[in-house]
C-alpha cells in the first residue's frame, strides 16, 4: 500500500529517488513526484550523514518559483519548477527554505525559494559530469518504468 503524499514545507528536503545513501543508514520518505521523494525526518539528516561519514552540500545559490493560487496544488506546481530548474545542475536533492503566499492587483500567488544540495560520501563536491555519470548509472539500475525519472539518460533496448 503506497502512503499519502506529503506537503512541503520551509525546512523540507527533497530527495532524487535511488540517490546512494551509507550502508546501513535507514531513512523514511514519502513519494512526491515523478522520481523524487521528501523526507520525513528532514531536520536530523545532515547529522546522520556526518554521522556515517557522508556529506550533504548546501549549494549557496538560492532558486525561486511562482506558482498562481494558493493551496497543495499551487505549491506542487511552484516545488515540480523547482526540481527542473536542478536538473542541468546535476545534483540529488533539494531543500526548500521559504513559502509566501502573496497577492498583487487582487492575484494570489505563492513564492518558492529553495537551494539545491548534493549527497555523498567524498568531503569535496563531485564536478558536473562525474554526478552526471552516477546518477546515469543509477538509472541503468532502475527498471524501464523509472527510467523516464532521470533527465538525460539514453538506454539502449537489451534483447
Amino acid at each position: 500500500m503506497q502512503r499519502p503524499r506529503q506537503n512541503v514545507i520551509a525546512g523540507t528536503i527533497l530527495i532524487r529517488r535511488g540517490t546512494e545513501l551509507p550502508p546501513g543508514l535507514r531513512i523514511e520518505t514519502t513519494e512526491y513526484s515523478d522520481g523524487w521523494e521528501v523526507i520525513d525526518d528532514s531536520d536530523n539528516l545532515d547529522e546522520l550523514l556526518c554521522a556515517c561519514g557522508w556529506n550533504l552540500f548546501f549549494i549557496a545559490g538560492a532558486l525561486r518559483s511562482i506558482s498562481f493560487g494558493t493551496g497543495a496544488v499551487s505549491l506542487r506546481k511552484g516545488v515540480s519548477r523547482l526540481l527542473k530548474q536542478i536538473r542541468p545542475l546535476n545534483l540529488n536533492s533539494l531543500s526548500v527554505t521559504h513559502i509566501a503566499s502573496k497577492t498583487f492587483l487582487g492575484i494570489r500567488y505563492q513564492v518558492l525559494f529553495a537551494h539545491p544540495c548534493h549527497i555523498q560520501q567524498s568531503c569535496f563536491l563531485a564536478d558536473a559530469e562525474a554526478r552526471k555519470n552516477s546518477i546515469s548509472q543509477l538509472a541503468i539500475k532502475l527498471t524501464s518504468a523509472h527510467l523516464l525519472a532521470v533527465p538525460g539518460v539514453k538506454v539502449a533496448e537489451t534483447k
